[in-house]
């Protein structure tokens, strides 16, 4: 997957998402580099993925970075989402960063402060992603199962609980 790849993704999946919880009729999903949603600035900001509906405008920043998210791409995403606020003060802006990798621990902070939602998508194969109080995700199972000659020969007590 790449950066492209990610964007494709996750409008898929918040597409999916809004239609299921919005109705099909109620939902514009747009991306890409042509995606521009102006600001009280008159800026015209390009956002990877939004989501519009008639209540709401739902941001994603895509970041397929090798190395985690500095707090400078919480900023500028903060930046962008109050000037669009105040743009469209008849709607709720809602701020999400999708990572490959994480964030840094000042960037998480920046994120938790903004309300930025942090999601992960790595691949199609490997993503948790949400869309309002609705989230899907998908985890790639590498894990093998090995048992000891010990853990064979011993049965199990099932009737043991924990307290």
């Amino acid at each position: 997957m790449d950066s492209a790849k990610q964007e494709e993704l996750v409008a898929s999946v918040a597409r999916n998402m809004a239609t299921a919880h919005e109705g099909a009729g109620n939902v514009e999903v747009c991306a890409g580099s042509t995606n521009l949603i102006g600001g009280a600035s008159g800026f015209r900001h390009q956002i990877d993925v939004s989501v519009h509906t008639p209540k709401d405008l739902i941001l994603y920043e895509c970041k397929y970075w090798d190395a985690n998210v500095d707090p400078e791409a919480i900023l500028a995403l903060a930046a962008r989402g109050s000037d669009i606020q105040r743009a469209h003060p008849d709607h709720v802006v809602s701020l999400n960063i999708v990572v490959r990798n994480d964030l840094t621990s000042g960037a998480n902070l920046l994120a938790q402060f903004f309300k930025i939602r942090r999601h992960v998508a790595k691949s199609a194969a490997e993503f948790s992603l949400g869309y309002k109080t609705d989230w899907q995700a998908a985890v790639a199972d590498n894990a093998t199962l090995n048992e000891s000659a010990d853990a064979r020969s011993e049965p199990i007590d099932r009737t043991r609980r924990s307290r």
